[in-house]
């Protein structure tokens, strides 16, 4: 399936079902990162216990605890120089 559409637009409506694995990687140096956390969390796009792979700049690993929701939990990290990743674990205890 591919739908084209702008992903703020797509993650304002909701999913037919929520997702147990969400790749995300927002277009850099845009903002976007925080709004999209917010709206695949909010919006019920994901499982009890999805994960969540982010690519990300570089410099936005200093505010990553403040642009997730407090659900999300940090389960693995690496970075170059140019690009941090991480996988995510939710939890809805």
């Amino acid at each position: 399936m591919c739908i084209i559409k702008n992903a703020l637009d797509y993650l304002n409506q909701k999913p037919a079902t929520p997702f147990d694995l969400v790749f995300l990687d927002p277009p850099f140096h845009q903002q976007l990162l925080e709004k999209t956390c917010t709206l695949l969390e909010q919006g019920g796009w994901l499982k009890p216990q999805a994960q969540i792979y982010l690519e990300m700049e570089q410099e936005l690993q200093a505010v990553l605890p403040t642009s997730w929701p407090d659900t999300w939990q940090l389960h693995r990290e690496q970075s170059s120089r140019e690009i941090y990743s991480c996988l995510i674990q939710r939890s809805t205890l």
